[in-house]
């Protein structure tokens, strides 16, 4: 009996919570690009296909989940016949202060 009963929980389960995803949509939305030019993985956003303005849009997840960043951030998706590219660039007001970069310079000397 308890077995007969775990479907119907997990159905209510995935409705509720596809119900609150739909109400929860915006207008926003991230556009993928076709392109016919070769990318190149490089970390280099030089192919044509990133210059055109990438999604802004992003929210925080931390300190504050759901804010506005306070850091300006794109992001771009783009595919051809071979794969889905991904790209992003992430603006730094204060570069120097990364503590990543810090430990990184750190543990070369």
């Amino acid at each position: 009996m308890r077995n007969s009963l775990l479907p119907p929980f997990l159905f209510m389960f995935a409705l509720q919570h596809s119900y609150s995803a739909i109400e929860n949509t915006s207008e926003k939305q991230i556009v993928a690009v076709r392109t016919n030019n070769q990318i190149v993985i490089d970390g280099l956003l030089t192919e044509q296909v990133w210059q055109r303005p990438g999604y802004a849009e992003l929210k925080q997840e931390e300190p504050a989940q759901g804010l506005n960043p306070s850091q300006k951030s794109e992001f771009w998706v783009a595919y051809d016949d071979e794969a889905i590219y991904f790209a992003a660039k992430y603006y730094d007001t204060h570069p120097d202060s990364n503590l990543a970069r810090q430990l990184l310079l750190l543990s070369r000397t």
